[in-house]
């Protein structure tokens, strides 16, 4: 019988040069050592897919340059990777070694391509040294064992790609570097024992779905030189319990925080303009929110089955609350209204509302907002109930009184009536 060890590599030289390549092998090898030079040439690099599907191979010791694109992919049976010198991993160079446990990554190393260790689902720890200046989309996507990752503070990595940690469901914790400026799509996606994550000070963007179904997450500051947050990037954080938006921030996209059902209170800041489709939809926790002056407009089912919502303000600012926008919302019972003219309404915009829930217009605004589309639904709800006539004054008591109009919403918010609300004011 062949002894299933024996195994020769195949080398090719490149081109002019006095360097060469390894492109394959022949037989079946079982733990492989490519060392930096063959017949007196250096060797470059190991090339596309030389070792792909090679399902008898156990450990590799590689002292080379280049790792090629695929270079080992979908060999099923390796465990152990030692490397030397290696500068580069290309694109895919161990997707699929579903049983690879361990693999140090030396110094030299600058550059990780995409999806490298895709689907590696037995590794479980990896350091990334600071020579590391770029790491590929979907680096570490399906590593389901993957719970230790140290990227040294000192890198000089700028982003961390797409999908870099998509599914890496054992991770519970992460340092980001402070070199990063931007958390790709999906980055954290489904890692659902992540606990606790740290966004440094220098990030700017936080991409599509980053911490989407990050199920354990509790707590998350976002620094303030975050500018853009996109859509469903904590969406499904089932135990996110607080947020705060940064000022820099100037809308809140569809589905940002959907489905965060331990959701209890989030800041917004000045500088939103727009709050997105179902931004905090299914948030069944969330029992006050505070819609900035600066809201020009609230997305479809934005705030829709927020069912401890007992009461909004609405600014003056805001010129369009979509369809289904507080649906399904069904202890709010106090909907103020700043706007002397109604806002666009979408259809249900407010459905689903109990018997005695009230909409509180300006006074001179009353018949304008009875006759308007869509809010005529609601006519019989909408009244100018004493309170209302808050609306009337409210500059004027704001300059009177020297208050700010936050304090003026909280006194109206909690009075019963126009005369108590007077009476209340009076003792300012």
């Amino acid at each position: 019988m062949a002894d299933q060890s024996h195994y020769t590599l195949i080398y090719e030289q490149n081109g002019d040069t006095n360097t060469v390549d390894i492109t394959g092998y022949t037989g079946s090898p079982v733990d492989i050592v490519i060392i930096s030079s063959y017949g007196g040439a250096p060797v470059k690099s190991i090339r596309k897919d030389a070792f792909a599907g090679c399902y008898t191979l156990k450990s590799v010791e590689i002292d080379v340059p280049i790792i090629g694109e695929g270079a080992f992919e979908g060999c099923i049976s390796l465990t152990s990777v030692k490397l030397s010198n290696v500068t580069s991993i290309s694109y895919g160079a161990f997707y699929g070694c579903s049983k690879l446990q361990s693999i140090a990554l030396p110094s030299t190393l600058t550059n990780i391509g995409g999806y490298v260790f895709k689907g590696c689902t037995a590794l479980e720890s990896i350091i990334i040294p600071n020579t590391v200046k770029s790491m590929g989309s979907g680096i570490f996507s399906g590593c389901t064992s993957l719970a230790s990752v140290n990227i040294d503070r000192t890198t000089k990595i700028t982003s961390i790609g797409d999908y870099a940690f998509a599914g890496c469901s054992a991770l519970t914790s992460i340092t980001i570097p402070n070199s990063v400026t931007t958390i790709g799509n999906s980055a954290f996606s489904n890692c659902s024992s992540l606990t606790e994550i740290v966004i440094p000070d220098n990030v700017t963007s936080i991409y599509y779905a980053a911490f989407q179904k990050c199920t354990s997450l509790t707590s998350i500051t976002i620094p303030d030189s975050v500018t853009g947050i996109g859509s469903s990037a904590f969406s499904d954080c089932r135990q996110l319990e607080s947020v705060t938006i940064p000022s820099g921030v100037t809308s809140i996209d569809s589905e940002v925080f959907l489905r965060c059902t331990s959701l209890k209170s989030i800041t917004i800041p000045n500088s939103i303009k727009s709050i997105g489709s179902s931004a905090f939809k299914d948030c069944v926790l969330l029992e006050g929110i505070i819609i900035p002056d600066s809201v020009m407009s609230i997305g479809d089912y934005a705030f829709a089955n927020c069912s401890s919502l007992t009461s909004i303000m609405i600014p003056e600012s805001v010129a369009n609350i979509a369809e289904g926008g507080f649906s399904g919302c069904g202890r709010l019972t106090k909907i103020y209204l700043e706007s002397s003219t109604p806002p666009t309404l979408g259809i249900d915009a407010f459905a689903s509302l109990q018997d005695n829930a009230k909409l509180y217009c300006p006074i001179q605004s009353e018949n304008s907002y009875k006759a308007a589309a869509n809010w005529n639904t609601y006519a019989s709800r909408i009244t100018v109930d004493a309170i209302a006539s808050y609306f009337m004054i409210n500059s004027r008591v704001s300059k009177a009184f020297f208050i700010s109009k936050d304090k003026l919403k909280s006194i109206v918010s909690e009075s019963s009536s126009f005369a108590d609300f007077k009476s209340k004011i009076g003792e300012l």
